[in-house]
Order: C-alpha cells, then sequence, then structure tokens
C-alpha cells in the first residue's frame, strides 16, 4: 500500500475517548465511559484497532483496513488521531510494530517497503515519520549508510522522539558485530548513531 497523503492533516469524526483515561477534559467523556472513536465518512463504523494511546491520552495510533476514514479515500494504513482537536495525520501505508512517540509526532514502523531511496536490501526495516513534516528516516540503516544486510523489527521509539531501539541479525549495523544472531540496537536519530545495546 503506498500513501500518498502522507503528512496532510484532514477533519476525522472523533466522537469520543476510546479507552478510560482516569481523568476527563471539557467535552471529553467521563472517567470510566467507552465510546466510539473513529467513524467513516459516511458515519458508519470501521475495522481497525488501536495501536498505541500517547501518556496524557491525546493522540491516537490507529490502523484501519478502510479507506473511508479520511475524505479522498486514502489507502488503508495508519493514522494519529489528535482527540483534542478533532484531526487526523496519515502517518504510514501497510507496516506492522507501530510505536509513537509522547507528542504524537514521530511514529515507527516495520516494512519491507522502500520508502527511502537507499533501502535496497529487499527486507524488512525500521522508519520513522515526523507526522507535522511529512519526512520520512531509515532508522535501520548499516555503517556509512549503507543498507541493513539482514531484517529489523520491533521498534520502539522513545517518548521525546529521538531514540528508536529494535533488533535485528544484521551484522552491519554497528562495527565489530560478529556474533552472528540477534541483537538489540538503538539509533539516535539526531546524531545519526547507532550503538549495540546487549553488550
Amino acid at each position: 500500500m503506498t500513501n500518498g497523503a502522507a503528512g496532510s492533516r484532514r477533519h476525522v469524526v472523533v466522537l469520543g475517548a476510546c479507552l478510560a483515561m482516569g481523568f476527563a477534559l471539557p467535552g471529553w467523556p467521563a472517567p470510566g465511559d467507552t465510546t466510539l472513536l473513529v467513524t467513516s465518512t459516511t458515519g458508519a463504523p470501521v475495522d481497525g484497532g488501536i495501536a498505541q494511546v500517547s501518556p496524557d491520552g491525546r493522540f491516537v495510533l490507529f490502523g484501519t483496513f478502510s479507506t473511508q476514514v479520511l475524505p479522498g479515500g486514502n489507502a488503508p494504513g495508519w493514522l494519529v488521531l489528535d482527540r483534542l482537536l478533532g484531526t487526523g495525520t496519515w502517518a504510514f501505508g501497510f507496516g506492522v510494530g507501530v510505536s509513537m512517540s509522547a507528542d504524537g509526532r514521530k511514529i515507527a514502523i516495520v516494512t519491507a517497503q522502500p520508502l527511502v531511496a537507499a533501502d535496497v536490501n529487499g527486507q524488512p526495516d525500521v522508519y520513522v515519520r515526523d507526522v507535522q513534516t511529512g519526512a520520512v528516516t531509515l532508522a535501520s540503516v548499516g555503517l556509512d549508510g549503507a543498507p541493513s544486510n539482514d531484517y529489523c523489527d520491533g521498534p520502539v521509539i522513545s517518548g521525546n522522539g529521538r531514540y528508536v531501539a529494535f533488533y535485528s541479525p544484521a551484522s552491519n549495523l554497528v562495527a565489530g558485530d560478529i556474533r552472528g544472531t540477534y541483537d538489540v540496537f538503538l539509533r539516535d536519530l539526531q546524531s545519526g548513531v547507532t550503538e549495540l545495546m546487549n553488550v
């Protein structure tokens, strides 16, 4: 699935809280209430599931196979819903293992689709999208910018969106990795440095 509407902000139908978060803001459901979060552009329920809710309950990372959540008939994929503003931002098309920063701005995902020109390994890789700017970063990049030489999976992005942890059997993500098995890596998206964590 492609993401032709990446980064665009469009209104979705936000009808209330999806989970009891233990607090309420003006106009939000009271604690203990469970209500419908998203409907299609025609008002019908949509198939999908929630992947993650931000710590303050404002942002919801939502996956759906429906093409009728946002106006324009976007391809199925992942959206970030802002419950306070009642808006939705398209994040990614098809992918798994999603993780969202605390402010709902950055989304990490695993996909075998090459979303940047440097991804030529034909393997699932870890990407991060800034849903405000639309910028996409390959997080599971090898030494000197080379593609990883094996698949990468299980991303977890830090609350501030700077770091992404993931695991992989790849041997070219850091220097001297000769174990030949799975390792846990931490990518600093700001400095561009990847560290081996299970040492």
